[in-house]
């Protein structure tokens, strides 16, 4: 029995990420593109920057078994989110972020390890610092490189932050 839960729990992430992935499409190609001001339009802004993705691989790393289970979990969710990505461009016929897909590849295993040293870290200090850190790095870098001054985006960028 306790198999068939950690398959479901795999599959669960599984089509998580692959609807994440279609609806992070959605929003970065919806309503204005990235110099729209609607909701949409910033949480696409926002689900492109490192902060995001940190906080939702922090989310589904820190309640796992081990390490290796929290490494697997991020896979789970980051493979399909790309594949839901680059499928919903291509059903719905909007543009592809070459830079997206290549750069979430590239990250597939530093978020792995990263995933794996959260979990074995979580009890200590130096875990929860590393992950405040982590997350106030991207904060700033996200504000420095893409956000500007969308006051909106601003807003749900520091919502995800806390």
């Amino acid at each position: 029995m306790k198999h068939y839960k950690l398959i479901a729990e795999f599959l669960l992430t599984a089509f998580a990420g692959g609807i994440l992935g279609a609806v992070v499409q959605m929003a970065a190609a919806s309503s204005g593109g990235w110099y729209g001001g609607s909701p949409s339009a910033a949480f696409g802004l926002v689900s492109y920057g490192l902060l995001f993705w940190i906080t939702v691989c922090t989310l589904r790393a820190y309640h796992s078994r081990c390490g290796l289970h929290a490494a697997l979990l991020v896979l789970s969710l980051l493979i399909p989110t790309l594949i839901g990505y680059y499928g919903s461009a291509l059903i719905w016929c909007n543009p592809v972020n070459e830079m997206v897909l290549s750069f979430g590849m590239l990250m597939l295993l530093p978020a792995a390890a990263a995933a794996w040293f959260l979990r074995i870290t979580r009890r200590y200090a130096v875990g929860r610092i590393a992950v405040r850190v982590l997350g106030a790095a991207a904060l700033l870098f996200d504000f420095s490189s893409r956000i500007g001054g969308r006051p909106l985006a601003i807003l749900t960028e520091i919502a995800v932050f806390v």
